[in-house]
């Protein structure tokens, strides 16, 4: 009985669409610019977590509470 192989070649993946740019440059600092000042207005809030909350007081964060 006689064995024959066949070579098989990858193809490379090729993304003929360009890079997926939803946003602009300037849509994305808008988006920063309020995410900085939810965070800073609003807050967030760790419940039971005072390690998150210490890491948080320690880099200088205004801590309050669980916020």
């Amino acid at each position: 009985m006689s064995q024959t192989s066949t070579r098989i070649s990858a193809v490379s993946p090729s993304n003929r669409l360009g890079a997926y740019e939803p946003f602009s440059d300037s849509q994305i600092d808008q988006i920063q610019a309020h995410a900085d000042r939810i965070l800073d207005e609003v807050g967030v809030e760790f419940r039971g977590d005072d390690e998150a909350l210490e890491l948080f007081r320690s880099a200088g964060a205004r801590v309050e509470g669980q916020r």
